[in-house]
């Protein structure tokens, strides 16, 4: 197995390499943090993608949901005596931009005489970032202390 732990975008193209991967038998758990790129994650993580692709608030939950999804999985089956496997209602954030229509702005239009440039209305747009929540479920293994 190979386990990717990621908080945003990678610095190249990931598919080729994901796929070569996949096809040589490796499973591919991919592991958002924070505001992860999901269709990089979902690039990445081997089918079924709801049991590959994984996320997490932050990297003590990261690690704590890869642990119950490891040993809850046909990859593993190791939950210590005495803990239980819990799931709750969680959501994941993510940071996306968006494009948002300002109003419509004379603007000047080239025309195919030479010398007669003409004015019409233009749509302006702005960028902003967003985040988005989506309602997903988490798993949590809790063991009593020792």
């Amino acid at each position: 197995i190979l386990i990717i732990l990621t908080d945003g975008k990678s610095q190249g193209d990931v598919s080729v390499p994901a796929r070569q991967l996949k096809e040589s038998g490796i499973k591919i758990f991919a592991v958002g943090v924070k505001f992860p790129r999901w269709e990089e994650l979902h690039t990445l993580a081997s089918e079924p993608q709801e049991q590959y692709v994984l996320f997490a608030e932050n990297v003590n939950d990261a690690v704590n949901g890869l642990y119950t999804t490891l040993t809850s999985s046909t990859v593993c089956h190791a939950v210590p005596s005495g803990c239980r496997v819990e799931a709750q209602p969680c959501e994941r954030r993510t940071l996306e931009t968006v494009k948002e229509f300002k109003g419509n702005h004379i603007c000047w239009k080239g025309s195919k005489s030479y010398n007669a440039p003409y004015t019409s209305l233009c749509p302006f747009y702005s960028w902003k970032r967003v985040y988005k929540q989506h309602l997903a479920k988490c798993y949590r293994t809790l063991c009593p202390d020792p």
